[in-house]
């Protein structure tokens, strides 16, 4: 008998070990949030929310999709932004969404125990909208995607109001969501050790572009950060939020991760008539570290996003793994800038 109770003992004990009787990371669910929220075309906006085996590390994760800003790339034919959201079997069964970070039974992911909040996307303005536009007299668009993410981030507030660890992060268009409502999220977490990851949206463009003016950016800019209300006057860039957020937050630390190459920034780069996206990259990050809480992370390659793909464990820049470095970001333990030696392709681990 007792020789029997041993066995069952150490059978439990590796079991554990091994994961395989660990605790399983809760379902995903879908939140329908009030405030007049809605896609670009019209259809319904929802959200999705894992809670996590730790509900004090949370994970604010703003989706990317594309972006539109006339008559052209904004009709159903160009299909150039998402805009239906993810459909609630999809996040609860489809095997590629539950890559990278959000594999969250995968034992080396570091964001494993976090809860995790998925920002929808589906308006074309990159998180940051709240317009109604008539392209044409056949073509409207709802770009409220600014609304959309603070309707989300109430209910965070109400149903996740403490945590030791916050991280705020987005994917290509979801990067330039992330850095234009850090500062509400940050403040709502004062104490909390806080961290960025703009993903594949380094926020290259042209002078002239006008999609933030049609997308009603510059008002919400005012509300979100007051003393950039003037910024509208000026060429406006990426760069601007994030040292407005570096100044407001100097605890925080916040970081981009892009590749050398990447095709789809390049691609709306040239949508806009730009050309030779990559010098501007260089141009854009190396302006930023001069922040002191700033830091970046250039990989090799032309691969567009890292954190909702497995390559964000294989990726990594001057022999240091993104993986690890994301690892070391979340523990408080202090990161470096880093950058490709030889970009043209992606640096593996082996």
């Amino acid at each position: 008998m007792l020789k029997r109770w041993f066995l069952l003992t150490v059978i439990c004990l590796l079991a554990l070990g091994t994961g395989v009787w660990a605790q399983e990371a809760p379902e995903w669910e879908q939140i329908l949030p009030e405030g007049g929220t809605i896609c670009g075309r019209g259809a319904p906006y929802a959200f999705y929310v894992n809670r996590g085996r730790d509900p004090r590390k949370l994970h604010i994760h703003f989706l990317g999709g594309g972006a539109c800003w006339n008559g052209f790339n904004c009709s159903k034919a160009a299909d150039l932004f998402t805009d239906e959201v993810i459909p609630y079997e999809a996040i609860r069964y489809d095997a590629s969404l539950r890559q990278g970070v959000f594999d969250l039974e995968r034992a080396d992911n570091p964001l494993r125990d976090y809860a995790t909040v998925l920002i929808s996307y589906c308006t074309g303005d990159v998180h940051v909208g709240d317009r109604t536009v008539a392209y044409t007299p056949t073509l409207t668009v709802q770009h409220k995607g600014y609304r959309n993410a603070k309707a989300a981030l109430e209910w965070v507030y109400q149903n996740f109001p403490e945590a030791d660890k916050v991280l705020v992060s987005g994917c290509s268009a979801g990067s330039y969501g992330a850095i234009m409502h850090a500062n509400s999220i940050f403040s709502r977490y004062p104490n909390a050790l806080r961290r960025l990851i703009g993903d594949s949206g380094v926020g290259v463009i042209m002078p002239q572009w006008d999609g933030l003016e049609r997308w009603g950016f510059y008002e919400n800019l005012a509300q979100e950060l007051p003393e950039l209300a003037d910024v509208a006057r000026d060429p406006f860039i990426i760069n601007q939020l994030y040292a407005a957020n570096s100044k407001r937050h100097p605890e925080a630390l916040l970081t981009q991760f892009t590749t050398a190459a990447d095709g789809v920034q390049v691609f709306f780069y040239g949508l806009q008539g730009g050309v030779d996206w990559q010098a501007g990259m260089y141009a854009r990050l190396e302006a930023l570290e001069a922040l002191p809480n700033f830091r970046a992370f250039i990989s090799g390659g032309t691969a567009h996003c890292i954190l909702p793909y497995d390559r964000f464990y294989t990726y990594q820049a001057d022999g240091v793994p993104f993986r690890d470095w994301v690892a070391d970001l979340m523990d408080g333990r202090a990161v470096p800038t880093l950058k490709c030696k030889k970009c043209d392709v992606a640096e593996l681990t082996r």
